[in-house]
């Protein structure tokens, strides 16, 4: 998802995560492995049908905040929080819970961001 805001695929309110939809489904031909917090019926047979692959993820709110803008705690002094576990009702929606980035890439991402 971080990669999707980065591109502009999506805006920049991420509150819930992003939900791939399926317009243009019936066009699209090019295989893509790709994470988000939804994915309609159509949309996920129509990229599996291509040779790719959809995964649906949980983040809370603060997990994809960490997601997005892992500088923010890092500037902050804090700790990425640990990934939350959906609630239970929500379980069978998800097929795993989010990975934040390793520490590795956030000192990666801090260096960028005090270069420019």
């Amino acid at each position: 998802m971080r990669e999707l805001r980065a591109s502009n695929a999506v805006g920049h309110q991420l509150q819930d995560g992003v939900k791939l939809l399926a317009r243009g489904a019936k066009s699209w031909n090019i295989p893509v492995h790709i994470e988000v917090s939804q994915a309609s019926a159509i949309a996920r047979q129509a990229i599996e049908a291509a040779g790719g692959s959809v995964t649906t993820v949980y983040y809370n709110a603060l997990g994809l905040r960490a997601l997005t803008q892992p500088e923010w705690f890092a500037k902050k002094g804090r700790l990425l929080p640990r990934p939350a576990r959906p609630p239970p009702r929500l379980e069978a929606k998800f097929e795993r819970k989010g990975a934040l980035p390793p520490l590795r890439d956030l000192a990666a991402g801090l260096e960028q961001a005090a270069t420019a």
